[in-house]
């Protein structure tokens, strides 16, 4: 299954999405401002608390259940967010 602009596709239509990806990235990036540093440092933060929070435990657990992701690219990213929590607790 495949979640694109908001509706689910089945796998088989794929190829049609990946065709119409960089036209559609093309209008995303020519129609909006560009994203402003402390607004993308700010929603890192804000994702970061949610995960040292534990927001999204039972997602994870899911998501390895159904094995949507391995674990080394999960464990990477938690290794990550855990040195910025630390980075920004020694600041």
């Amino acid at each position: 299954m495949i979640l694109y602009k908001g509706q689910i596709l089945e796998n088989i239509e794929q190829k049609k999405i990946i065709e119409s990806l960089r036209e559609d990235c093309y209008h995303t990036l020519s129609s909006v401002e560009p994203l402003q540093s402390k607004d993308v440092i700010k929603a890192c933060d804000v994702l970061a608390q949610k995960v040292k929070n534990k927001d999204f435990d039972d997602l994870i657990i899911l998501c390895y259940k159904n094995s949507i992701f391995h674990m080394t690219i999960s464990y990477n990213i938690f290794r990550c967010l855990k040195n910025k929590l630390y980075l920004k607790k020694s600041n």
